[in-house]
């Protein structure tokens, strides 16, 4: 439905554009009589209407997705008793809810942090941190640092339409879930899991 809605929206405006463009390329044919003046203005207009958000996902993905801080990383490990680890799947139980208000073993808190920084619309691009941390130290176990662009005019989110695979896609940089991996919230369950390993009752006991 709601792609339904966004395609009404689209459309008109699309058409709009295109008669815009093509009215201005004809008045400089007729005003000029040169060809090159008509190929320069159709450049023009293809780089005032693209050029911010074409920079914008060359400047993710070749300068903030290669910053040292992407990725997960674990900087300290926790041992769990058996009865906090699910063998079947070799993971750690953990809760559906670790926030500081109700701490995993009464000290372990998922805590996320989103930042919006650069400059609109060209370096504009919010950073996503997730990070599992002891309270009780203040000591950070794992981080996944992620980062979105930002940039870009109205055009780019109704163009998604068209898919993530294509020209028009890559512009979107991944459809409309943008990120420097494929699948971004998969990699932060597996940091929020990370940290913890599993212990012995009587190895725990000791």
């Amino acid at each position: 439905m709601i792609g339904l809605i966004v395609l009404a929206i689209t459309v008109p405006l699309l058409l709009g554009y295109l008669w815009v463009a093509r009215a201005a390329v004809r008045y400089v044919k007729r005003k000029t009589g040169s060809n090159w003046m008509m190929v320069l203005t159709v450049i023009g207009i293809l780089m005032l209407t693209f050029g911010d958000t074409l920079f914008n996902r060359w400047y993710h993905k070749n300068v903030l997705c290669k910053r040292e801080d992407v990725g997960s990383k674990i900087f300290e490990r926790v041992t769990l008793p058996e009865e906090y680890w699910d063998n079947e799947n070799n993971l750690p139980k953990l809760p559906l809810t670790m926030s500081k208000n109700k701490p995993f073993l009464g000290r372990y808190a998922a805590i996320e942090k989103y930042e919006q920084e650069g400059f609109f619309p060209l370096t504009a691009y919010e950073r996503r941190e997730s990070s599992v941390v002891d309270i009780q130290t203040n000591k950070t176990l794992s981080r996944f640092v992620d980062y979105a662009p930002m940039g870009g005019l109205w055009w780019a989110v109704p163009l998604s339409l068209f898919g993530e695979k294509s020209i028009i896609g890559w512009l979107l940089s991944r459809g409309s879930s943008p990120s420097c991996f494929d699948n971004p919230i998969h990699l932060a369950v597996k940091n929020l899991e990370a940290p913890f390993i599993k212990i012995s009752n009587e190895a725990y006991q000791k």
